[in-house]
């Protein structure tokens, strides 16, 4: 009898050991892999695990063996076989659990390296082999099987004796004695009725098949529908605010209809920093744009100090002019002067105000440092949003007066005027 005609090698065996007969084109080696798969069973084969093995070619993108013990630790094999035909010198592993099997008692790479240059690296604790070789050959492949039980210590402890029908086998290997190995793992294959172990894997629990596949799909039904119910409790909440939003202006523009009408123009009249720059009405409603001349008399002398220290800051760009910083320091540091800016704003319907960035300026005025350059109100437009939305359009404009008298050292386009 062949090797590869043994019951280890039935249709029925190969698809418990896997699809392969024999993955490296080695009856030898596969079949002591196999013995020792039903012989760790100790008779219960619902507990056979095949012990998988199988070649790479070594790969240039991992250039040392601790990247390959890394990459390679999760995989389904228990054996890695790699051969390392167009380098120089072997990889090695060195990481903290790994095992070179190259010093007594057992040298395993010095004994295989007797046919090609090898490496044999041991993870006992994720019960992993790693083998560099220049290029495995059928006579490699046959030693390797015979030396199986000194590689594999979590099935064959050091410490233990190695059962005697388990010597002869690897004796078998060794002294390539065809007759003698086909029988010892014959006499442990005809044992085991692999039919009747395939039926047995492929149908249990066949009656909850329907259930777990059942149950797994409404668990992820589950899991999309709450995650939907999310996105549907955002938008809901999205909704009730744009809802909120938009009955809070209506009841200030409901409101605001009940007022006098020269209510607006009284204000303006009575605040002499206020000025009508022009009036637009068209579709969408009254637009007035007006400005505010004044002085800034708010601001944090240490900011600007140490921005203007800071020879990174704005304070030192290329299109800041010697002249502007002197005379900002004499103003903001020195306390020699105020500075009367401008800063434009758009009312729309006495239901919004924005800043508005200009460059306009009466000769007596410079545009305000940061509204009149960007149209940003900063922490302010918080304020005026509020109170626009609450129809207090008078407050709003009070809020804008404050933040022309005020400027923040950290804003942008502070010396672009």
């Amino acid at each position: 009898m062949e090797i590869n005609e043994s019951s280890f090698f039935s249709s029925e065996a190969n698809t418990i050991f896997g699809e392969h007969s024999a993955p490296l084109g080695s009856y030898w080696l596969e079949s002591v892999l196999r013995y020792i798969a039903v012989k760790q069973c100790g008779g219960d084969m619902s507990k056979l695990k095949p012990i998988k093995t199988y070649p790479y070619d070594y790969n240039r993108s991992l250039p040392t063996g601790n990247l390959y013990a890394d990459c390679y630790k999760n995989h389904k094999q228990d054996i890695f076989i790699f051969n390392v035909l167009s380098f120089n010198n072997l990889p090695t592993i060195d990481e903290v659990g790994w095992k070179a099997l190259n010093q007594a008692p057992f040298p395993a790479s010095n004994f295989l390296s007797q046919i090609s240059p090898t490496s044999v690296f041991i993870n006992t604790d994720l019960q992993k082999v790693i083998i560099f070789v220049k290029q495995y050959t059928e006579e490699w492949l046959q030693t390797l099987a015979a030396i199986l039980m000194r590689i594999l210590p979590w099935i064959y402890p050091h410490s233990d004796k190695i059962p005697k029908d388990d010597q002869l086998l690897f004796k078998a290997v060794h002294d390539k004695d065809h007759d003698t190995f086909v029988k010892l793992i014959e006499k442990v294959a005809s044992t085991i009725d692999f039919r009747a172990l395939r039926i047995q894997r492929d149908l249990h629990g066949w009656n909850n098949s329907f259930r777990n596949t059942r149950k797994s799909s409404l668990e992820s039904s589950i899991v999309i529908q709450i995650d939907n119910i999310i996105k549907l409790e955002s938008n809901l909440a999205t909704a009730y605010t744009k809802y909120d939003n938009a009955k809070l202006e209506l009841d200030a523009l409901i409101s605001g209809l009940e007022e006098d009408s020269t209510e607006l123009g009284d204000f303006f009249c009575c605040h002499k920093r206020l000025n009508v720059l022009q009036i637009i009405k068209d579709h969408e409603g009254n637009k007035l744009i007006y400005s505010i001349i004044d002085t800034i008399d708010y601001y944090d002398q240490d900011a600007f100090i140490n921005s203007y220290n800071n020879k990174s800051s704005y304070f030192y760009y290329n299109t800041v002019a010697p002249e502007t910083r002197e005379i900002f320091y004499a103003i903001f540091a020195m306390h020699r002067g105020r500075l009367r800016t401008q800063a434009c704003f758009e009312l729309q319907n006495t239901s919004a105000l924005t800043a508005k960035s200009t460059s306009y300026a009466d000769y007596s005025t410079v545009p305000h440092p940061h509204i009149g350059y960007s149209g940003c109100l900063g922490q302010n437009s918080i304020y005026v949003a509020n109170y626009m939305k609450k129809g207090e359009w008078d407050m709003a404009i009070e809020q804008t007066i404050a933040a022309t008298k005020n400027i923040h050292f950290g804003d942008s386009g502070i010396l672009e005027w």
